[in-house]
């Protein structure tokens, strides 16, 4: 069993949250990753059961700085309409007509944490996420030590009901 864990250790771990100039924190590489691989295998928190839909309804019953960061990890149902702050032109959701179903969040949510919620956008991203696949995130390019871990949301969603929640 030790030698799996640190078999997984030195081969299969590349990646680490920290502060980003993207967006606050970000997933950044500890070593240089391969092309085409998944820079993480441990599957999101939700994909372990138990992920529950909340409907945006009860969602606007939570707390206002607990929704905020429900909102920030997670992406959202495709029918719902974005009303810009004028004051912030990053944030989308800080007014929101929700006309969408629901996000789908773990019962343990804000407990348990996945490397992937910390991933920023980019119009030039190094990452593919392939939301139909057991690992989702696949490497387009080599990218190297330092480097920041990016996906273009927009595209790669574009064919499912998910939406980000922020401009890029």
């Amino acid at each position: 069993m030790i030698e799996k864990i640190l078999d997984r250790l030195n081969n299969k771990t590349y990646c680490k949250v920290q502060s980003s100039d993207i967006h606050g924190v970000g997933v950044f590489a500890i070593k240089d990753i391969p092309t085409g691989i998944a820079p993480w295998t441990t599957l999101n928190h939700r994909e372990f059961g138990g992920a529950v839909g909340i409907t945006m309804g009860n969602l606007l019953n939570i707390d206002e700085s607990v929704r905020k960061v429900l909102l920030d990890y997670n992406l959202l149902d495709a029918n719902i309409k974005n009303v810009i702050d004028e004051n912030d032109t990053r944030f989308l959701r800080q007014t929101v007509q929700f006309i969408g179903e629901h996000i789908f969040i773990h019962p343990y949510e804000m407990e348990v944490l996945h490397i992937s919620q910390f991933l920023n956008a980019s119009t030039d991203p190094n990452l593919k996420l392939e939301p139909d696949e057991l690992t989702p995130y696949r490497t387009i390019r080599e990218i190297k030590t330092g480097e920041e871990l990016t996906v273009d949301y927009e595209k790669d969603l574009k064919e499912t009901n998910c939406r980000y929640n922020y401009r890029y």
